[in-house]
């Protein structure tokens, strides 16, 4: 069994170290304005260490209750950075829209970020939630399928 799952992940990694690369450099192209001093590279390299490291507690704890290696783990690294890339789009573009707000020029920048998160929070969180349900749905499905056919 462990080899078997070490060559299944093992001829993955390639792929996936592409996927990465590529989400690495679109995400660091949308999220900078292309000049020297707004190129955001510290916020795109520690969102994606940040989306590595849910992954692999995920897979941690997911391995450590006993769950078995299957072909859904291999895709999973990258449904989370599409999940993850999105909330950072998501947080980026609240910070964008509370610093063009005229209204709100009198906040000191402590406050403009905690009324840019409470807004990217709410999206975020429903985002969350509905794919927690939708994938929740999917595993359920795929198992009631495969126990009565």
């Amino acid at each position: 069994y462990g080899d078997i799952s070490n060559e299944a992940i093992g001829s993955d990694m390639y792929l996936l170290s592409g996927g990465f690369v590529l989400m690495f450099v679109y995400t660091l192209v949308m999220l900078s304005n292309l000049n020297t001093v707004e190129i955001r590279l510290y916020l795109t390299v520690s969102g994606l260490l940040c989306i590595g490291m849910g992954i692999s507690i995920a897979l941690s704890l997911s391995f450590a209750l006993g769950f078995p290696f299957t072909p859904f783990h291999r895709a999973l690294p990258l449904v989370c950075l599409g999940i993850g890339i999105d909330d950072m789009f998501v947080n980026m573009q609240s910070v964008s829209n509370v610093k063009k707000d005229p209204t709100l020029k009198h906040l000191s920048m402590e406050e403009k970020i905690a009324l840019a998160l409470k807004h990217a929070g709410v999206s975020i969180t429903v985002t969350s939630v509905t794919d927690v349900f939708a994938f929740a749905v999917g595993a359920v499905t795929v198992v009631f399928i495969l126990k009565y056919v």
